[in-house]
C-alpha cells in the first residue's frame, strides 16, 4: 500500500509537525540506547547498566501517569515546546557531559532519567504516555494535525502516522492481538 504525501508537499505547517515529530522520536529513541551503552563504556559494569535502568524506572512510572493529567490540565502546544525544549537540553548536557575527558555518572544517570520522566509521559504533552500507551507520537499528530491541514487530506493515506509510526516499533492493535493470542488458526 501507498501511503499518499500529498499534504506534505502541499501543506508546509504539517510538513513542520511531522519532520519535527519524526527528529523528536529519533533523539529520544537514540537517547535510550546511548545511556546504557555510556554507562557500560564508563563503568564497564553491567550492574551499572541495570542500575542506570531501575533508576529510571520509577521516572518513567511518574511521568507515564501524570503526563495525560498535565495534557488535560494545562494546553498541550506549550507542554509540547516546553517538554521538547527541556529533552533538548538534557540531550544536550548528556553530549556535554560524553565529551568530558573523564565523564560524570551521576549527571548522566540523574538527565537519564528526567529524559524517561518526559519520554513516559510523551512529552507530557502527549495522551497516554510512552510506556503505559503510544510512545510514537502519534497521539499529538492526531490531535495536531487536523489544526495544521484539512482533516479530509490528512486521512486519505493515513500520511500523519506513516514514517515516525514505522521508523519506531509501532504495532498496530489487531496485529498486536494475533501476537498475544496466538495465530487464528479458526478453531476455538
Amino acid at each position: 500500500m501507498l501511503v499518499d504525501n500529498g499534504p506534505l508537499k502541499r501543506n508546509r505547517n504539517f510538513r513542520l509537525l511531522y519532520v519535527g515529530q519524526l527528529i523528536s522520536s529519533l533523539g529520544s529513541n537514540l537517547t535510550v540506547v546511548a545511556i546504557p551503552y555510556q554507562v557500560y563504556r564508563d563503568t564497564h559494569s553491567n550492574l551499572w547498566v541495570g542500575l542506570a535502568s531501575l533508576i529510571q524506572l520509577p521516572f518513567l512510572i511518574v511521568g507515564s501517569l501524570w503526563g495525560g493529567a498535565f495534557g488535560d490540565r494545562f494546553d498541550k502546544r506549550t507542554l509540547m515546546i516546553v517538554s521538547a525544549l527541556v529533552l533538548a537540553l538534557t540531550s544536550l548536557a548528556l553530549a556535554l557531559n560524553a565529551r568530558l575527558a573523564d565523564p560524570y555518572l551521576a549527571p548522566l544517570l540523574l538527565l537519564g532519567a528526567i529524559a524517561a520522566g518526559l519520554t513516559g509521559g510523551g512529552a507530557l504533552g502527549r495522551d497516554g504516555g510512552g510506556a503505559l500507551g503510544r510512545d510514537d507520537g502519534a497521539a499529538d499528530r492526531d490531535r495536531t494535525a487536523p489544526a495544521v491541514g484539512h482533516r479530509r487530506e490528512l486521512a486519505t493515506g493515513g500520511v500523519d502516522r506513516s514514517a515516525p509510526s514505522i521508523a519506531h516499533r509501532r504495532v498496530d492493535p489487531p496485529r498486536h492481538e494475533s501476537l498475544v493470542k496466538g495465530p487464528n488458526t479458526g478453531r476455538r
